[in-house]
């Protein structure tokens, strides 16, 4: 049959879109209260499950009790002697306590609470491999099938670090205090695991300054032996170089003839000086004496004699006066008296010729004195000299054998110190603290964990709902569609709940005011030209799955209740849906007919059951689709329906999977590009413009589908609520 309608083909102009996408306006608190809207579900089922998981794991955990007991380090002294300890006390430096941690968590320590606590019998150690820490470790590794690691270690140290895994050393605060926590699942254990380390830790210390103590004592006591010996030795080399050189010392250690000489060299000072004062008291004497003046000079005048002379005369000479006054000069008395006077004048002038000569008698003994002990200590001196070689060597053996003795009472005054400090040692940390049972566990904190896991399972759902959010390769907005693209989006159609149990197409006459349908008459609207619609109407989409086949009976069913006589025809022959959509699934005759021309087309036509809207569908997928497609009928059937019907709707396959539609796309006055929003990913979309531009066919638009109502407005224009109720579905 010849074509005898020349198809309608008017000019299809695509509106002309920005070429950058429009600038996005800053992120405010609505958009966070639009995200958490959105995104509610996820973020509160994130929540429960790791608070439930929280929950199930803190019941299942073994409940751990931990004790704590505290030792300081005590820097205080025994002032009960003076004696200096043998091992310095502790400083209470970082590096120092850092090192007590280390004696704390070491073997030596807990092989000594092994024995304390007898826990070489004890099951929970002797039937565990590596404690809690290693024993988890373990179970882990054969959960992964690997056997775990034997380590090349004795039974003893093994047990010791077990015992270890159940001990944590810390420092308190800036103090010089340390607190060891004891772990396990039996609380007074634990109290007694903490005290006995403690105490063994005390008990170490002591036991280390004993050791030292007694260590020193050993070495002192072989070292004062030694020395003594020595001293000895170096004080009998004195005493035999004495005699062998005939050398008398004093009991201060010094030699007789230097005593000697020593003596006479004092003896002959305070001669000499004895014999100066008497030289110099004759020579005053004489002077005087030789000048009539004698009688003045302090010896004489100090002479018990004179003095008595002297009075004698001053009382006669006063009597002598007075008689002349009463006598005359010339009278017998009076001469008698003068006779007297002249006697006493030469008594005394031969008692101060007798001072004068005593004076001079007195030094010439000084003299004497003098030279008698120059020559003793010249005799003296001679017989020293022979000594003097003999006694540097003499000094020499002394001052060796001080040193030794020295050395020997130095040692031996700290080999008794270090015996008497033996008995009063006391070690550099004590307990202030001691463990008490604990009446609560440690661990699990159920109340802490199940507070914390809330928070947490937030975080994670805001993590997981943006990952969601930004991880996505599709289309969200109109404007990234037409800024990716370069090309106009006709409508944004939303998904149908699915828990209304109605299919989406059905929509259009049920629920003729919901959102879905208002969006539909959209799309018809836009794709009127001038008041006058497009005759033929392809539409296609990059991938399956997209929707496009409900979408073609949708816009049938909005265009028939407009009263436009519409007609679907169903030329995605490999996989037909519009009879499964229609009701129709079975239909005979069908569009294959039409086509091979077995049927009229008036017989193959269907009515849509819930409209005016008819279609062709297809009922069984031919073998050969490409090739009924490329026949010269289907232009032809197309023709006539565009000149019988107002809109003809051709549901063409996808472009990216076949080429069916670069064959139907032809026949069309326009393609529409159903995407479905935010699954198709952008370069499919793409892709698939691409095959649209090879065949020639203008381009209507894209139709965004199964967007979701609540997460596009937001996109699209921001967390407006009132967009929710003002349709409803």
């Amino acid at each position: 049959m010849d074509r005898q309608i020349a198809p309608y083909r008017p000019q299809w102009a695509a509106t002309p879109v920005p070429a950058e996408e429009p600038p996005q306006p800053p992120f405010e608190l609505h958009d966070l209260l639009g995200f958490l809207r959105i995104h509610r579900k996820l973020i509160l089922g994130t929540a429960l499950t790791v608070v439930a998981a929280a929950a199930v794991a803190v019941t299942l955990m073994t409940p751990i009790f931990t004790a704590d007991a505290v030792v300081i380090l005590d820097q205080r002294k025994n002032n009960l002697t003076d004696a200096t300890a043998v091992l310095s006390g502790l400083p209470i430096d970082t590096t120092s306590v850092e090192t007590q941690l280390q004696v704390l968590k070491s073997t030596g320590l807990a092989n000594r609470v092994v024995k304390r606590l007898k826990l070489d019998s004890d099951p929970e150690f002797v039937g565990s491999k590596g404690g809690l820490i290693g024993g988890a470790v373990n179970s882990v590794k054969q959960m992964l099938g690997k056997p775990p690691v034997a380590e090349a270690t004795s039974p003893r140290n093994d047990l010791a670090i077990k015992v270890l895994d159940h001990i944590q050393a810390s420092p308190v605060g800036l103090s010089s205090a340390l607190k060891i926590s004891a772990s396990d699942a039996d609380a007074d254990k634990a109290a007694a695991l903490a005290n006995a380390f403690a105490a063994a830790y005390v008990e170490d210390q002591l036991a280390a300054k004993l050791e030292a103590t007694h260590r020193a004592t050993e070495w002192l006591t072989a070292r004062a032996s030694e020395l003594s010996r020595k001293a000895q030795e170096a004080e009998a080399a004195v005493q035999l170089y004495k005699a062998e050189n005939n050398i008398t010392t004093t009991g201060a250690g010094q030699s007789v003839v230097d005593q000697q000489i020593n003596d006479i060299n004092g003896q002959l000072v305070a001669a000499r000086a004895d014999y100066g004062v008497k030289r110099a008291m004759y020579t005053q004497l004489a002077r005087l004496a030789q000048s009539g003046q004698a009688a003045n000079a302090a010896p004489v005048i100090a002479s018990a004699v004179i003095t008595t002379l002297r009075t004698q005369q001053s009382q006669m000479a006063g009597q002598l006066a007075q008689m002349e006054s009463k006598y005359g000069p010339r009278h017998p008395k009076i001469l008698d008296m003068r006779a007297e006077l002249d006697k006493l004048d030469d008594r005394i002038a031969q008692e101060v010729q007798r001072q004068v000569a005593a004076a001079r008698t007195e030094m010439d003994v000084a003299g004497v004195h003098v030279g008698s002990l120059q020559e003793s200590l010249r005799q003296a001196e001679g017989k020293g000299a022979g000594q003097n070689q003999a006694s540097v060597k003499l000094l020499a053996l002394q001052s060796d054998a001080a040193t030794a003795r020295q050395m020997y009472e130095s040692v031996l005054a700290r080999l008794n110190q270090t015996q008497g400090q033996e008995q009063i040692e006391m070690p550099d940390a004590r307990v202030i603290s001691p463990a008490e049972v604990p009446l609560a566990p440690s661990f699990p904190k159920k109340t802490r964990t199940l507070m914390l896991a809330v928070p947490a399972g937030l975080i994670l759902g805001l993590f997981l709902a943006a990952m969601k959010d930004r991880l996505h390769s599709g289309f969200r907005t109109v404007s990234q569609v037409e800024a990716a693209l370069g090309v106009p989006v006709l409508a944004v159609i939303p998904d149908v709940p699915s828990k209304s149990g109605d299919k989406p197409a059905d929509f259009i006459f049920k629920r003729p005011q919901s959102g879905y349908s208002e969006a539909v008459r959209r799309l018809n609207i836009g794709l009127s030209g001038r008041g006058r619609p497009k005759r033929v109407v392809g539409v296609s989409s990059a991938l399956p799955g997209e929707g496009k086949s409900t979408l073609v009976v949708s816009m049938a069913r909005s265009a028939a209740e407009r009263g436009l006589s519409t007609v679907i025809v169903d030329l995605d022959l490999r996989r037909a849906q519009i009879g499964r959509i229609l009701d129709q699934r079975n239909t005979k005759p069908n569009l294959i007919d039409v086509l091979a021309g077995n049927e009229p087309l008036d017989r193959c036509l269907v009515k849509d059951p819930r409209s005016n809207a008819m279609a062709l569908v297809c009922s069984a997928i031919p073998s050969t689709s490409l090739d009924i497609l490329s026949s010269a009928r289907v232009g032809e059937l197309i023709d006539r329906l565009r000149e019988r019907f107002d809109v003809v709707l051709i549901d063409t396959p996808p472009l990216l999977p076949v080429s069916d539609t670069k064959v139907i796309g032809r026949l069309a006055d326009a393609m529409v590009m159903a995407v479905r929003w935010e699954k198709t990913p952008r370069g499919a979309v793409a892709s698939a413009l691409r095959e649209l531009a090879e065949i020639g066919t203008p381009l209507a638009g894209v139709v965004l589908v199964r967007a979701h109502g609540e997460r596009f407005r937001y996109y699209a224009y921001g967390a407006a609520s009132e967009y929710e109720s003002y349709y409803r579905a």
